[in-house]
C-alpha cells in the first residue's frame, strides 16, 4: 500500500515539474506550435537525460556527472521502486518552483514592454 502511495506521489510531483517547464517554454513565444514542439524536444531530452549522460562518459566527466545529478525521471524510477526518498520529493519541489519563478519574471518583462 506504500510503493501505491509513493508511486502516485511521484506522478504528481513529475507532472507538477514537467507541467512547471512546459508553462515556462510556451511564456517564452507567442506560437502554440512552436511551444508545442519545444515542449516535446524539452521532455524527451529530459526523459533520456540518464542515457545521454551514458554516452558522455568517456569525453566529459563533469558534464556527464551534472546530467545525472539533474535527471528529473532518475528520481522518478526511485518511488516506482518502492523507496520513499525524501531528496527527491525537496527536488521536484525546487525545480517546479524554479520554474514557475521564471515563468512569472517572463510574463512580468513581456507585461512591461
Amino acid at each position: 500500500l506504500g510503493t501505491a502511495y509513493g508511486t502516485l506521489l511521484a506522478f504528481f510531483l513529475l507532472s507538477c515539474t514537467l507541467s512547471a517547464v512546459g508553462t515556462l517554454i510556451s511564456s517564452l513565444t507567442d506560437n502554440q506550435a512552436v511551444a508545442a514542439g519545444l515542449c516535446f524536444v524539452v521532455m524527451l531530452l529530459l526523459y533520456f537525460m540518464n542515457s545521454l549522460a551514458g554516452f558522455l562518459s568517456d569525453s566529459d566527466g563533469l558534464l556527464c556527472t551534472v546530467m545525472e545529478s539533474l535527471s528529473v525521471f532518475e528520481r522518478f524510477y526511485t518511488f516506482v521502486s518502492g523507496v520513499f526518498d525524501l531528496t527527491a520529493v525537496v527536488y521536484f519541489l525546487s525545480v517546479a518552483a524554479f520554474f514557475l519563478f521564471l515563468t512569472v519574471q517572463s510574463l512580468e518583462k513581456r507585461r512591461y514592454n
